[in-house]
């Protein structure tokens, strides 16, 4: 998938989650957790959901959902407010009609050879690299699943790890307020980088082999690119 397509497919995803964060009530979205409870979702990760925002990055984290295959939890919420599925069905369409133009689009332009050599390295590179801060974004995201302030025992255990490799302020800073924070200083010194993260997952596989898996998974996927 193109880095443009891929963004657009993003911002497709992001806006869908943003209409059901705003539609569902309160009482709805605790019936959704409990219909998720133990079936996909564990009881430690559902302690730490308490956003729609959270719900759809543990799912995805699980790889329950994808970008543009909801399928799992249109039938879970079906039962729950059908309306809330029309978005989420809407959504699906939309990316569906997305990477169907972008293919669209590659056929077109397979006709032109000459101008597909046009395309320059420098592009090439930047699109690589959006490509690969995309799926370091989407690691930390789906690490704060499990390394989060909202789960105290793994954030303590986390921190103190961490405390080996950063001084004390970086780690318990009042600034620190998520993982984030904390990864953005592991490479800005050179303790992790793009793809390498093994001081990282030596850390959170202390936390759970879950989590360890989520960054395999991103850097497997970097090292494919």
């Amino acid at each position: 998938m193109a880095a443009s397509t891929r963004a657009a497919v993003v911002d497709i995803h992001n806006n869908m989650v943003l209409e059901l964060s705003n539609n569902m009530v309160e009482e709805d979205f605790d019936q959704l957790k409990l219909l998720l409870n133990n079936n996909p979702l564990t009881q430690v990760q559902m302690k730490s959901i308490n956003t729609v925002g959270k719900l759809f990055t543990a799912l995805m984290s699980q790889k329950v959902i994808s970008y543009g295959n909801y399928d799992t939890l249109v039938r879970k919420l079906e039962s729950i407010n059908p309306s809330l599925c029309d978005t989420i069905r809407q959504c699906t369409g939309d990316i569906a009609k997305e990477t169907e133009d972008e293919h669209d689009k590659g056929t077109t332009q397979g006709a032109h050879p000459k101008k597909d050599a046009t395309y320059s390295q420098g592009q090439q590179n930047a699109a690589k690299e959006t490509k690969i801060k995309e799926i370091h974004a989407e690691m930390i995201t789906s690490l704060s699943a499990w390394v989060d302030p909202d789960l105290p025992k793994n954030w303590r255990t986390f921190q103190t790890l961490m405390d080996v490799y950063l001084k004390h302020v970086e780690v318990y800073g009042k600034d620190v307020k998520c993982l984030d924070d904390i990864c953005r200083t592991l490479l800005a010194k050179g303790i992790i980088a793009y793809g390498k993260y093994d001081k990282l997952r030596s850390a959170v596989r202390k936390i759970h082999v879950e989590a360890a898996r989520i960054i395999d998974d991103a850097t497997s996927n970097i090292s494919a690119i």
